[in-house]
């Protein structure tokens, strides 16, 4: 907007009376007579903000005595300087507004006047924010709201948005820019905050523990930097674990059935309803497996038996320990295998590198001797060879289904035979040794029997007979 000083338009001048009209046609007569400056001022006002400093001062000559010095002061203080110049016109740019003295002095003198730069107003925004809930949250929002200038309003944030509230915002500094209808703009930040993050941590009593015997104890150290209080702690103990889960803020005596490397996390929420993690890991090391084999005694009343043991599980280099028959401790150390063993139950514990542990328990166990059931049949008469026996064979090796592989018999008259059962026999002893898978042996014996011979004694009675006629009778 352009303000014009009146006392430059010479055409006002008809509309005054005649006495005010030779006035003033006297003093500009006498000015020009003198010499001293007459000059037309024109203001600018700044447009779009009071704070704006696109104000302008012209200055224009109409008479007076070249070379001149335009001038501009603010009370006494000098802002504003042309220096000597014969220009007739004079504009100075970027006033603020404000109550200004206009001075130019010619040859002659000083021509001064008062003038003032006004404030048109302009665009005045201020702000609406909400922060950040929680820390690492979202859910902030940030809101201009603007006056003055001439409406519609245009709005262009940092991130592109273009209304006067934005919403999901993280914590920062967004810059909002305005520009009203008349293309004047301002420009605005607002600091969307966040409260210090909370911290979630534990101890643990030993990270690392064996399978056997594990009992692992938590205790949350957490810091609510928030100054709430911690309302709500949440536990896991992964795969295996008893209990679960907990809610209590230390967590004691949690005890693994599987080995491996478990994940624990521990989440806490303040009174505010943020909430922190952590997570960290614990290892369960196994001895799970150990292969035991057994060999037990060959045949009864041998000390023949063995036990070996193979990990596989743990770490290597292992210890064994045995105990035997009568609770002797014996074997301790590098041996895995024992041998010539007597029949009888045996204790082992194995130890691996990091002190886990197996204990077990083996049996090695003797077959029973060789003993036979024997059916016989005698020789029914004397001298006859019609006498049998029937076996029927127990114990032996393997311990539980024994297995035979030969019989052999003796008996009278360099009798022999090697089948389970055998007939046809004279009277006499007859040896059986029975042979089992290991080569052990058993044997028996078994009579046969006959009936003594039948023996005739003779008595002789003579008797006298008669010789009578024979009579040959015909029937009709």
């Amino acid at each position: 907007m352009k303000i014009v000083n009146k006392f430059s338009q010479l055409s006002w001048l008809r509309k005054l009376k005649k006495e005010t009209w030779l006035m003033l046609f006297f003093l500009t007569l006498q000015g020009l007579a003198w010499g001293q400056a007459v000059i037309n001022v024109t203001l600018t006002n700044p447009v779009c903000s009071p704070s704006a400093v696109d104000g302008e001062i012209k200055i224009d000559i109409i008479s007076g005595s070249p070379n001149y010095n335009y001038e501009v002061f603010v009370g006494t203080t000098l802002v504003y300087s042309s220096g000597s110049t014969s220009n007739i016109t004079q504009t100075f740019s970027n006033v603020p507004a404000g109550n200004y003295i206009v001075k130019v002095t010619d040859q002659v003198g000083v021509t001064s006047q008062n003038v003032a730069i006004e404030s048109l107003g302009g665009l005045i925004g201020s702000g609406n924010i909400t922060n950040v809930s929680c820390n690492g949250g979202s859910d902030g929002t940030a809101k201009i709201v603007v006056s003055g200038g001439t409406s519609p309003y245009t709005y262009s944030w940092t991130g592109g948005q273009t209304t006067n509230q934005i919403t999901g915002l993280t914590a920062g500094t967004y810059t909002c820019n305005v520009t009203d209808a008349t293309g004047c703009t301002i420009s605005k930040n607002a600091t969307v905050t966040q409260p210090p993050a909370l911290v979630s941590s534990f101890t643990v009593n030993n990270a690392t523990q064996c399978l056997n015997g594990n009992s692992f104890d938590f205790t949350g150290t957490t810091t609510s930097t928030s100054g709430l209080p911690i309302t709500n702690y949440s536990w896991t103990f992964g795969s295996g674990s008893t209990p679960s889960v907990s809610t209590l803020s230390s967590a004691s005596n949690i005890v693994y059935s599987t080995s491996g490397t478990k994940s624990v996390n521990l989440t806490i929420t303040d009174a505010n309803g943020c909430s922190a993690s952590h997570s960290s890991n614990v290892t369960i090391n196994s001895l799970s497996t150990v292969v035991l084999t057994t060999t037990n005694i060959s045949c009864n009343g041998l000390k023949d038996g063995s036990l070996k043991l193979v990990p596989s599980s743990g770490v290597a280099p292992y210890t064994y320990s045995w105990t035997g028959t009568g609770s002797v401790s014996w074997r301790v150390g590098s041996y895995d295998t024992m041998i010539n063993l007597p029949a009888g139950t045996y204790n082992y514990t194995v130890t691996d590198a990091n002190g886990c542990q197996k204990t077990g328990q083996a049996t090695v166990q003797e077959p029973n001797a060789i003993t036979v059931a024997k059916t016989r049949t005698n020789v029914t008469c004397n001298g006859a060879s019609t006498g049998a026996i029937n076996i029927t064979p127990s114990g032996g090796s393997p311990v539980g289904s024994p297995s035979y592989v030969s019989y052999s018999w003796t008996g009278p008259s360099s009798y022999s035979a090697s089948t389970q059962n055998i007939s046809g026999l004279k009277a006499g002893t007859y040896t059986i040794t029975i042979t089992d898978v290991n080569n052990c042996t058993g044997s028996d014996t078994v009579l046969i029997s006959e009936h003594t011979a039948i023996s005739i004694s003779q008595s002789v009675t003579n008797v006298y007979a008669t010789v009578l006629p024979q009579v040959q009778l015909t029937l009709p």
